[in-house]
């Protein structure tokens, strides 16, 4: 099955080194980016059923992860959430799988883990 990616992500150059690993690794598609929460939280809102897994990043141009996740937390069940970043503290974990997060990866430290979750993601789709 064919992952259907929203990315929330404000760097260019992580967001390129994304979709190439995602679309390679695990045959996702991406359909929609957003630098910001306004942009994500409208998207993500006005195309349910067109996305599976959103991945955000916790500090993006105009707002946060946080206001995203809170604002997603009651989504259908084949549509998840999931914060990638590069401030996985215990306490951004804590505070993201409250707002809604499925799951909180470092970006730097985390990525096979990151990986595992997204396939096994695509298994139980099926």
């Amino acid at each position: 099955m064919t992952l259907f990616v929203f990315l929330v992500e404000d760097d260019p150059a992580i967001r390129a080194s994304l979709v190439l690993a995602m679309s390679g690794i695990l045959d996702a598609k991406f359909v929609g980016f957003a630098k910001g929460e306004p942009e994500a939280i409208e998207w993500l809102a006005s195309n349910q059923g067109k996305w599976n897994l959103a991945v955000v990043e916790l500090f993006i141009e105009e707002g946060s992860g946080f206001g995203i996740m809170t604002e997603m937390q009651h989504l259908p069940k084949n549509e998840h959430v999931v914060m990638l970043t590069n401030s996985a503290t215990s306490e951004n974990r804590q505070q993201a799988l409250q707002c809604g997060a499925h799951a909180v990866f470092d970006k730097t430290e985390e990525l096979d883990q990151f990986f595992a979750y997204c396939e096994n993601l695509k298994v139980s789709e099926h």
